[in-house]
């Protein structure tokens, strides 16, 4: 059986280079992200995704979605 399913993933981006990386970025603009994923504990008792970000990169030739 095929569904659908989405999810809301915070990414957190440490270290100077990727910061300069982040930077870089626009808005609703397609990137390639590469990390590890965990679990956060939110202060409400609500548990997060995370995806630690080791690399990231714009996509070539993507635009920014946002208007």
């Amino acid at each position: 059986m095929e569904r659908e399913a989405y999810c809301r993933i915070i990414v957190i981006c440490s270290g100077e280079a990727l910061k300069r990386e982040a930077e870089k970025l626009c808005k609703g603009q397609q990137v390639k992200v590469s990390g590890f994923i965990a679990r956060a504990d939110h202060r409400q008792g609500r548990s997060l995704l995370v995806l630690h970000a080791q690399s990231l990169q714009a996509e070539a030739g993507s635009e920014s979605l946002a208007n």
